[in-house]
């Protein structure tokens, strides 16, 4: 956060933008008036997604930017928490007792005197930590004052940052299986089972991010491809090597959400935890006959093996998103955000 302020003011500090949002969560946001958070409504991460610079837009953007913040926390109770904090999981507009009543009530682990006293601050430190992070980022863009370009539009390069995730992780995947399926002669006994576990963990990040990109832009690609055959291939491709593997849908989500909860996403803990659930235990049997079930090197000409077209999807996929996303395009988004890709 070093970038230097704009012309118009110092961005609030960490402190008094967490007392700004808890005023909010007491006022809540049906009720909030532009006055009432007038502070807030300054914010370049708010202004920017305001259709037209009045109050009552800014405060609709509020609304808006409250609502992705809510969406993306990662904590658990937080984000069980956030819509009754700041009154958005009803039409009604309740008192903020009521409301922290109403989320005891539902099940969230905690009464009503620990949520206001502990967790309604750890909430709004946290959305304010977020917050900050996206106004520096802003103000060093000088975005407010951009000239609208969709080709260098925050939108485009972060589903760019998606697309490079995406092609990461499921080359990344692909690799492994190859490991895998090499010769067990000229490795150790666990060889097989070591990049199989690695190839699922690699695979799971990419269906994570598959569908982080599918929940913030609902399916829609934007690529710089030649033609929209090759574009075609693309997103045949990124289905495809989703729904090779005998894994479920149910059983994708599931392990979703076990990535996530899995120590800093780290592949040792990802599969610890499915080898001490039976949930998990049969994810990895399913992957493990699935990559078993490959005999090319027995029969090299086999056209049937959903192994090894699963590993030529995801070289259609790396192959496609490294036409499309440009190095040139990697450099402005490094220079403009001076960050790691926006893809969590």
């Amino acid at each position: 956060m070093g970038a230097t302020p704009q012309s118009d003011g110092e961005p609030p500090s960490h402190a008094e933008l967490t007392a700004q949002l808890r005023a909010l969560m007491t006022k809540g946001l049906p009720a909030a008036q532009p006055e009432d958070v007038e502070p807030l409504l300054e914010l370049h991460a708010v202004r920017a997604l305001a259709l037209v610079d009045l109050p009552s837009a800014r405060l609709a953007a509020l609304r808006e930017r409250i609502a992705e913040l809510a969406a993306g926390t990662r904590d658990e109770l937080l984000r069980h928490l956030a819509p009754y904090a700041f009154n958005t999981y009803s039409t009604a507009t309740f008192p903020l007792e009521s409301r922290l009543r109403h989320a005891s009530s539902s099940g969230i682990g905690h009464g009503y005197e620990s949520l206001r006293k502990t967790y309604l601050r750890r909430l709004a430190s946290n959305f304010a930590h977020r917050l900050l992070w996206l106004e520096y980022r802003l103000r060093h863009n000088s975005w407010l004052e951009r000239p609208f370009d969709v080709v260098e539009h925050d939108e485009t390069l972060r589903q760019h940052d998606f697309y490079t995730a995406m092609a990461f992780w499921l080359n990344g995947a692909a690799r492994d299986i190859e490991a895998a399926l090499s010769d067990p002669a000229d490795h150790g006994t666990n060889w097989f089972d070591a990049y199989a576990q690695s190839a699922l963990w690699r695979w799971t990040q990419y269906v994570r991010h598959g569908h982080r990109h599918n929940v913030q832009f609902l399916g829609a690609w934007s690529l710089d491809l030649n033609h929209s055959k090759e574009l075609g291939e693309a997103i045949r491709a990124a289905h495809d090597a989703e729904a090779l593997p005998p894994i479920t849908p149910r059983q994708r989500s599931w392990l979703r959400v076990e990535l996530l909860t899995a120590l800093y996403e780290e592949l040792d803990p990802f599969v610890s935890a499915l080898e001490r659930q039976a949930a998990g235990r049969q994810v990895l049997a399913s992957w493990t006959g699935w990559l078993r079930s490959c005999h090319c090197c027995d029969e090299p000409d086999s056209d049937e093996c959903s192994v090894h077209r699963f590993v030529e999807e995801a070289e259609t996929f790396t192959s496609a998103m490294n036409e499309a996303v440009s190095e040139q395009t990697r450099i402005d988004r490094a220079a403009r955000f001076r960050t790691l890709p926006d893809v969590y």
